[in-house]
């Protein structure tokens, strides 16, 4: 059974939840991780929001044994910790004033699908979140965010098999931008995907 909620967030409870939850994220979270210029992959988002890698994913390790003292009995150095981002931005672009997702945004979400799918987001939840930058009208914006946001849900519901996973889709509209100093720029014209930690 696949699981898709918040097709129509009419309860202002429901848009209260999600409202503080972006709220919450970027208390958590400086900024989502913009991803918006890179190419996106499955093991890229794994890099950036899980707390466990799959082995796949992993960077090579080199084998620097002299370097690191390996040799000679010392304790080889301690990895760097890595930072786990519980927020993603992404580059899904849309037709213009349209919710049809371009090829571009179908492609990157394939990569979505394939990271939702691994083993280690089993029984997570996810939100999908859809924002505008300020140009137009405020309900506009809302609304168009709002479906944005739907049909990125629905296409992954449609080439996934994300049983075990919970996807909340929601419109942010203009609330939340990602470049507060330029509210009309591109860049608050995305779409991210926000892991819920419990």
């Amino acid at each position: 059974m696949k699981n898709v909620i918040g097709k129509s967030f009419v309860a202002a409870s429901a848009l209260a939840m999600v409202v503080g939850f972006g709220a919450a994220a970027q208390a958590g979270d400086e900024h989502a991780k913009d991803m918006t210029g890179e190419a996106v992959t499955a093991c890229a988002l794994h890099l950036a929001m899980s707390d466990v890698v799959p082995p796949e994913c992993k960077p090579k390790a080199k084998k620097r044994a002299i370097e690191t003292g390996f040799l000679t009995g010392e304790e080889p150095p301690a990895p760097a910790p890595r930072a786990v981002s519980r927020s993603v931005a992404l580059n899904i672009l849309f037709e213009p004033n349209s919710t049809e997702l371009t090829e571009d945004a179908k492609r990157d979400l394939k990569q979505v699908g394939a990271f939702l799918e691994a083993k280690v987001n089993a029984g997570r939840e996810f939100y999908i979140l859809g924002h505008t930058d300020s140009v137009g009208n405020d309900d506009y914006n809302m609304q168009l965010s709002e479906t944005r946001a739907n049909a990125v849900a629905d296409y992954l519901m449609s080439i996934s098999d994300v049983k075990d996973v919970k996807i909340t889709a929601a419109g942010m509209g203009e609330t939340e931008p990602f470049d507060p100093e330029n509210p009309e720029s591109d860049v608050n014209r995305r779409v991210e995907i926000s892991r819920v930690d419990q």
